[in-house]
């Protein structure tokens, strides 16, 4: 029982720390899908994130980005919930179950369901950085998580590229 205990406490203080590491500034480097029509420009799920704030030591996720359409830039909040086993839900174009795959100090790699309002399902992949840029490890990264999810390397969209918004 004790050996359980302490099992549970480094992994609770592991979660904290992770959950204290991912709020403040990120930007959206790349983006995956299975169906890549819904992330292309001028699509409300390319998301250009700007900022992830964490809330009751992570059980809430909230998720400032910009989307453009029609060369409009909009800001939105999104707040994610936690819903067990690291998963957060939310709700925008549809809803939203994602989890944090990888994180570094400077990099952080979400999956994302999306199922839309038709119920149409999105596998996706949204990469994250401290810096609007990409190195061939992020790079490498990106392919292997989007890969492993059955999200073929022609779907990644680089949109630190084509990121405008402020």
């Amino acid at each position: 029982m004790m050996k359980f205990l302490l099992v549970a406490l480094v992994f609770g203080l592991f979660g904290l720390a992770r959950a204290k590491d991912i709020s403040g500034v990120w930007y959206t480097v790349a983006i995956a899908a299975d169906d890549r029509e819904k992330i292309q420009e001028d699509k409300p799920l390319r998301m250009y994130i700007r900022r992830l704030q964490c809330y009751s030591k992570c059980q809430e996720l909230d998720i400032i980005f910009q989307v453009q359409l029609k060369g409009q830039c909009t800001l939105t909040t999104v707040r994610g919930r936690d819903i067990g086993d690291g998963v957060w839900r939310d709700e925008y174009e549809g809803e939203n179950h994602y989890k944090l795959m990888k994180q570094t100090k400077d990099f952080i790699i979400f999956y994302n369901e999306n199922v839309d309002a038709a119920g149409w399902k999105t596998k996706m992949i949204y990469a994250l950085g401290k810096e609007k840029a990409l190195d061939a490890g992020q790079t490498k990264d990106i392919e292997a998580y989007s890969g492993s999810q059955r999200i073929p390397a022609q779907n990644i969209e680089y949109v630190y590229l084509t990121d405008t918004c402020p």
